[in-house]
């Protein structure tokens, strides 16, 4: 008899552990929904579209090919220069 009500006592305080760790998680996940939610509200405004990305994009690439083909211009002309 003494095993059968100790036995209960476990099984309801799972339960009550179960049912508070349950509410938890449904406070958490209703959290981080509202944070989701927040931040595709946010989304137009953070970022850039790729129409807008486009010049900047062939402003750099520009610029690097320029100095790429400077470097070995002069890498060129200085094994030519040595010969």
């Amino acid at each position: 008899m003494l095993m059968q009500d100790s036995m209960q006592s476990n099984s309801k305080s799972k339960d009550s552990s179960n049912k508070e760790s349950v509410a938890t998680m449904k406070e958490f996940m209703d959290y981080r929904f509202d944070k989701i939610e927040e931040l595709i509200e946010k989304l137009p405004q953070m970022y850039v579209s790729r129409s807008e990305f486009m010049p900047i994009k062939n402003i750099v690439y520009g610029g690097v090919m320029m100095v790429l083909t400077s470097f070995f211009g002069a890498l060129i002309a200085i094994v030519i220069k040595n010969q």
